[in-house]
């Protein structure tokens, strides 16, 4: 498979995402910028910022050939491990205790963590080999990501409504959850 072939694979099945995100109400922004493979896709949901974009579970440098069963990309930066991701920021609406924050991302953070040989060799300041395809994970900078990972048969498969379904309600139960939270 081409690069053009597996990016070609890797806008379908962002489409299809952005469809599904659309017919359920959100509101989607614009193409992303053609001519820059990582550019990020932006829909609003509600009060969610959704961002749709190559998986992140393997760092994107320094592979130059990356394999995922069916898919054989000669690219240099082919995330082998999942194919695509969509990322819900939960916005504050007041500020929250750090510990308040800890606590509901621990609580509502599934933490099924998938263990995986990376194509990408190990780097020193990255860890690499594990993934969390869905996660609820506090940033640096106390941002709250609700993350739900897929490879391409999971757009294509008959679970598909399901499985975005299942992220929407998890962003919605952490945004309500967050909301709750006294302001600091």
């Amino acid at each position: 498979m081409t690069p053009a072939e597996y990016r070609e694979i890797i806008d379908q099945a962002t489409e299809k995402v952005i469809t599904w995100m659309v017919d359920h109400g959100a509101v989607d922004t614009g193409p992303a910028d053609e001519h820059d493979f990582f550019s990020l896709r932006m829909l609003y949901l509600d009060d969610l910022e959704c961002f749709i974009g190559h998986a992140t579970c393997d760092p994107a440098e320094p592979a130059l050939y990356a394999t995922d069963k069916d898919y054989i990309v000669e690219y240099e930066h082919e995330v082998p491990h999942h194919h695509l991701e969509i990322s819900a920021l939960v916005p504050l609406v007041s500020p929250v205790a750090l510990r308040d924050l800890e606590a509901i991302v621990a609580d509502l953070n599934p933490g099924v963590v998938e263990r995986y040989e990376s194509a990408v060799p190990m780097a020193e300041d990255y860890g690499g080999n594990e993934c969390e395809e869905t996660s609820v994970v506090l940033d640096e900078d106390r941002n709250t990501w609700v993350t739900r990972r897929f490879r391409c048969h999971d757009i294509d498969g008959d679970r598909f409504d399901d499985i975005m379904s299942e992220f929407v309600a998890l962003a919605r139960v952490t945004c309500k959850r967050i909301w709750e939270c006294p302001p600091q």
